[in-house]
């Protein structure tokens, strides 16, 4: 059964049927963790099964390890429009984020220029990197989101300057950057240019080979649905012969003697290490599949974009209830303040009303995920629960 093909009614029914979260709670945080269908659960527990029953070693298992491997980096390539030789498989954003930083030699005075409003996926990593390699750290001012920030980024540029790194949208403020133009920027310039895809993939069209990157981090446990510790990221392909790894393992490479060091793959497989959790890969490309060969990215990120308008609609309409995402810039998520209440007792209080929503600590605010799953009448519920509190 095509899903596409059935009126919009009868597939947010379907959709919410296989994501039982949404039975308890008007579920608002994919943004942090989504959450996890069916398909995902039951294929992690399957894998588990037959581990337990058929043990974790031998041929078998190694191929089955290799197979769902080859497939998790399918679907990953599939929802950035790439190809699986472009995707090392990762447990994380941040994971990605490290890799793609400590690929480059670094020379003490070397700059990279990012800006205020990034996660610590990519913030604390860049304080290492100042502290243990001498780079510096030009951060431009993005105020909510809104300045300009290419023509900022450009005013940053100097000799030293090695490279650009942004978040496709910010964590904080959901402010949705200009990753193309700023990839220009950075192509122009000879810089190289990794992105955090971490709020961007699942809630939005993603074509990574046409954002000018080097490198694009991605998570599975946010809008992609899977498990925690499953990620991906990926690399352009003609960064691969200059990019090597700070860490390597023996899936790093071709096999080669205990102790020897052969050619690494030529592929983005050259950043993973060892062994991953079969029974994750497999909740990871469950949930992959369902995504885009049974619900469909387009109407995802369409249903996200709709659903994140009404929000900003029924949301601006609660007195005293302020939004901070630039409406020039939304993507699917949405920061707020609201008069007289400090934001995380607010989330705290939405909670015991039946939301879960999450609360940011700078710029100080509520933020709300609008997922591909939820309803106009769980907004309606938020904002009503809102204006009853504010009251």
């Amino acid at each position: 059964m095509k899903w596409g093909r059935i009126l919009s009614t009868s597939k947010i029914d379907l959709v919410r049927s296989q994501v039982p979260v949404t039975e308890r709670w008007a579920y608002l945080n994919t943004g942090s963790v989504g959450p996890l269908p069916t398909v995902a659960s039951d294929a992690i527990t399957d894998a588990l099964r037959r581990e337990m029953a058929e043990g974790r070693v031998g041929s078998a298992a190694a191929e089955r390890g290799n197979a769902i491997s080859a497939m998790a980096r399918e679907q990953f390539a599939g929802v950035v429009g790439a190809s699986p030789d472009a995707i090392a498989l990762t447990h994380s954003t941040g994971e990605g984020m490290n890799i793609a930083l400590w690929s480059v030699e670094w020379n003490s005075g070397d700059e990279v220029l990012t800006t205020n409003i990034e996660h610590s996926a990519a913030s604390i990593p860049l304080a290492v990197l100042a502290r243990r390699r001498g780079i510096v750290i030009r951060e431009v001012d993005m105020g909510l989101g809104d300045a300009d920030a290419v023509a900022a980024l450009a005013s940053l540029i100097g000799p030293r300057s090695r490279m650009i790194v942004v978040s496709h949208v910010s964590y904080s403020t959901g402010a949705l950057l200009p990753v193309a133009q700023i990839g220009k920027l950075a192509r122009e310039n000879d810089l190289m240019y990794a992105v955090a895809g971490a709020q961007s993939v699942g809630a939005l069209a993603v074509d990574a080979g046409a954002l000018g990157a080097d490198f694009y981090s991605i998570p599975g446990q946010k809008w992609l649905c899977g498990p925690q510790d499953v990620g991906a990221l990926w690399v352009n392909v003609q960064q691969l012969p200059s990019s090597e790894p700070t860490f390597a393992g023996y899936r790093s490479s071709a096999e080669s003697l205990p102790g020897e060091l052969s050619e690494f793959h030529p592929d983005a497989r050259r950043f993973e290490l060892g062994d991953r959790s079969v029974p994750l890969l497999s909740g990871q490309a469950a949930s992959l599949d369902w995504l885009q060969n049974e619900i469909g990215l387009e109407w995802i990120h369409e249903r996200v974009a709709r659903l994140t308008d009404y929000a900003r609609r029924q949301l601006s309409s609660v007195a005293g209830l302020r939004i901070l995402t630039p409406a020039s810039m939304q993507a699917g998520l949405l920061s707020f303040q609201v008069d007289g209440w400090d934001s995380s007792e607010l989330v705290l209080k939405l909670a015991d009303e039946g939301f879960i929503l999450r609360w940011i600590l700078n710029p100080y605010c509520a933020r709300v995920s609008c997922g591909f799953y939820n309803t106009e009448s769980e907004i309606d519920r938020l904002a009503f629960t809102i204006e009853s509190l504010r009251r």
